[in-house]
Order: structure tokens, then C-alpha cells, then sequence
């Protein structure tokens, strides 16, 4: 709804808007016109319906997704491209080729996820993070998230999803490699490669972020809180604009 409303605000000042957007599913790139009064055109780019490997999802981005916006970079040659979102599909890899072709860029701060590997601004779920990039321990902070949401004691090969073996008993270990598809063995499998690759992967995902910032021709904060942390983060207050939310006239 902010992207909808403020791109026909800007159609009332002569300004000409396309919106475009990522759409899992979707055989190619092309483009529609929006339903109800504003007529907005709205591309829907190809991404990957699951994200790959997981420097992808902390990393660079989605190749296809990057590959896909090119084609509306070429159809529509905009003037300034405005970025809402951060996301394996809206990545570093669509801000690098906005500039390499020397277009004007903007990002707007909406949420905490632009910065913050665990979403929430939270540190260790309690207390209030102030975002400095350079001072939190994001990294731990992240897996400490992941561990209160989805890692569970019988992830770990305990308790009843294990073959109702008691907690206080560890099922054989010989057991559960003999048994190479266990899904309990798999996923333990899984959930400590992420918590040990984590480290670096959240490195990626901060460098990725500082070099939109400092890429940024203008950065748009909805408050005062993220102007104050978007500051804290090094960039430079000339390059920042508070724009509150605002409301509809009628």
C-alpha cells in the first residue's frame, strides 16, 4: 500500500511511475496494469521459487532475480530506481547494475530486517539493539533467534520424533548414521552447518548493506529511530531524509 500510494502521489505531480516486483512461479519477466482508478504499470520480475544456497539468502542475492530486473531496466530506462525492500530477490546484484548503468538510486528504511540479521532490532530476543553494525554481536544474536524459533530439543535426536527414546537416554549413535535418510539426522545435519557457516554469512549480509548505503544517492527514513540508526551506521546525514508516513487526502 506505501508503494501503491506514493507512486500516485507522484503521478499527480507529473512524475511517471513503474512499479516492479519480484514474483516466484512466474515462467518470465513481463508486466501489467494495476486494477482499480490509478492504472499503475506493475512488473512482476522471475526469481527463484526457494531460495539456493544459503549465501544466497545472506549473501549476494538471487542471480535469476538479478538477471530478471535487468530486462525491466531495459525496457523501462528509468531515471531513478527506488528501492523498498531486501531480500535474496531484491539484493546487492540489482544495486550494483542500477549503478553500473549510472542511474540515480534511492532506498527507503522501512522495517528493521533492511539491517537486522535477527528482524526484530531485539538483542538476544530481550533488549532494545540500537543496530550499530560495527559494535553487536549480530551473528550470535541470529542464531540465538533461530534456536528460540524452530530449533527444538528433538531436532537434536531426543524425545518422542527420535523413536520415543527418553531425554534422558541419547539414541545410538551408531544407530542414526547406520540410518543415513533419518530426517532427525538430517536435519541435525543441517541446523549445525548453518550455525557454523552463520558467522560468515551474516559478515556478507552487513557488507552487502553498507555498500547499498554507501551507494545511495538518497536514504529515506520513516522516523526518527531509523534516521538515528542509519546515522550510527556511518552514513552521511546529507544523504538523509526523514518522510513520515503521511495520510490520503480525501
Amino acid at each position: 500500500m506505501y508503494v501503491k500510494g506514493l507512486a500516485e502521489e507522484l503521478s499527480k505531480l507529473g512524475v511517471e511511475n513503474v512499479i516492479a516486483a519480484p514474483a516466484a512461479g512466474i515462467s518470465d519477466t513481463g508486466y501489467r496494469i494495476s486494477d482499480g482508478d490509478s492504472r499503475l504499470k506493475v512488473w512482476r520480475f522471475k526469481c527463484n521459487e526457494k531460495p539456493g544456497d544459503l549465501g544466497e539468502i545472506y549473501g549476494e542475492g538471487d542471480p535469476v532475480a538479478a538477471e530478471s530486473f535487468k530486462k525491466v531496466l531495459d525496457a523501462e530506462r528509468p531515471d531513478i530506481v527506488h528501492f523498498h525492500a531486501w531480500s535474496p530477490a531484491v539484493s546487492i546484484l540489482l544495486v550494483r547494475e542500477v549503478k553500473r548503468r549510472g542511474l540515480r538510486m534511492v532506498q527507503t528504511y522501512h522495517t528493521p530486517t533492511l539491517s537486522c540479521p535477527r528482524g526484530g532490532l531485539m538483542r538476544w530476543g530481550k533488549i532494545v539493539c540500537d543496530g550499530d553494525l560495527a559494535k553487536r554481536p549480530c551473528a550470535l544474536c541470529a542464531i540465538h533467534g533461530k534456536m528460540r524459533k524452530g530449533y527444538r530439543i528433538s531436532d537434536m535426536g531426543y524425545g518422542k520424533d527420535s523413536g520415543g527414546v527418553s531425554r534422558k537416554n541419547p539414541p545410538n549413535p551408531e544407530s542414526q548414521i547406520r540410518n543415513a535418510q533419518s530426517p532427525t539426522l538430517q536435519t541435525l545435519v543441517s541446523k549445525l552447518t548453518t550455525m557454523f557457516r552463520m558467522p560468515g554469512l551474516i559478515r556478507k549480509s552487513i557488507s552487502g548493506i553498507r555498500e547499498s548505503f554507501d551507494v545511495a544517492d538518497r536514504i529515506v527514513a520513516l522516523n526518527q529511530w531509523s534516521y538515528d540508526l542509519l546515522a550510527r551506521n556511518g552514513v552521511p546525514k546529507e544523504k538523509l531524509q526523514i518522510i513520515r508516513h503521511g495520510v490520503p487526502s480525501k
